[in-house]
């Protein structure tokens, strides 16, 4: 279980496409939680998890890329909420991080989406569960 309060880092931007920035980089072997969010409306758009692979997990929301190859009708169920390839405007969109144990990474997302409520995350608890925060 994740020890409460969980902190994110300050919100950063992207910048342009091309290379990742200096902040991102750094999380290259990282495990953690990150959370998304428009610049302009300050509205959490998708909180995430990696273990072992921050930067790549992250980067992946800001890339422009499709659907078209077979692999992804195994995967990726459209009647389903919560499109697993969801991708972000890179210059519209801020980050916040939270590095973790790659064990604490789950148990921080989920603190993170009660917390945040973000929009595009599906709704991963029942009526049963116990509340992590």
């Amino acid at each position: 279980m994740v020890p409460t309060p969980v902190h994110l880092s300050r919100w950063r931007a992207f910048g342009p496409s091309g290379r990742s920035p200096p902040w991102l980089q750094a999380l290259r072997d990282s495990s953690g939680a990150y959370a998304l969010r428009d610049s302009r409306t300050k509205k959490v758009l998708y909180v995430g998890t990696s273990r072992g692979h921050l930067k790549k997990t992250i980067l992946r929301h800001v890339q422009q890329w499709t659907r078209n190859k077979s692999f992804w009708t195994l995967v990726w169920d459209s009647s389903r909420n919560g499109d697993p390839g969801q991708t972000y405007n890179r210059e519209r969109t801020e980050c916040a991080v939270m590095v973790t144990a790659p064990g604490l990474a789950g148990d921080a997302e989920r603190v993170l989406i009660g917390r945040l409520k973000p929009r595009d995350n599906q709704n991963f608890t029942t009526a049963d569960d116990e509340t992590p925060f």
